[in-house]
């Protein structure tokens, strides 16, 4: 039998989620209106620090608009580097290097951007949450973090040097035979 890892992954247990499945990732254009989003923002500074409050314009201004698609695009990479990863769970590590211009000037506070991207997490794997929608990545890290056991004799992984911390754990944790294949 041959698999992919998109395939074992999606068998048990992306299929829950073939209504809401968006494809590779999620585009910051595609998400920004979410509420979830408003916590950055927000009028008590929650997400900002206090310099940042007093530069911030008018609601509707360019520059916060600017900085609302800034600010999103830090959430998913955030999330994007946590999907990566073969961590549990989604932590500052997980934030883009070098970090954006709003998190650079502290007008986003870090701690706010991954407090975002878990709640971003948790509503992707929400099957009847409808609004936010499950990528391939994301319920591969689904896969990944269940630790499956494949019922295999051999596990083979072509390209393995293209493969992300998450595909390399369900890999590596197999007690089968394990050939990886891939460029130096």
């Amino acid at each position: 039998t041959c698999r992919s890892i998109h395939q074992l992954a999606y068998a048990a247990c992306g299929y829950r989620f073939r209504q809401k499945l968006a494809g590779d990732e999620l585009k910051a254009e595609d998400v920004m209106s979410l509420r979830l989003f408003d916590s950055l923002f927000s009028a008590g500074g929650e997400g900002a620090t206090q310099p940042a409050k007093r530069r911030r314009r008018s609601a509707g201004d360019a520059d916060d608009a600017l900085q609302r698609m800034e600010g999103v695009e830090a959430c998913l990479a955030t999330l994007r580097g946590f999907l990566n990863s073969a961590d549990m769970f989604l932590s500052d590590k997980h934030l883009p290097h070098p970090l954006p211009g709003p998190l650079a000037d502290g007008s986003i506070a870090q701690e706010t951007v991954c407090d975002v991207a878990k709640e971003l997490w948790r509503r992707m794997c929400d099957a009847n949450d409808g609004e936010v929608k499950m990528t391939h990545g994301c319920y591969l890290k689904l896969y990944s973090l269940s630790r499956p056991q494949l019922k295999y004799d051999l596990v083979m992984l072509d390209e393995a040097q293209d493969c992300n911390p998450a595909i390399a754990c369900v890999v590596t944790s197999q007690s089968c035979a394990r050939i990886l294949v891939g460029d130096e």
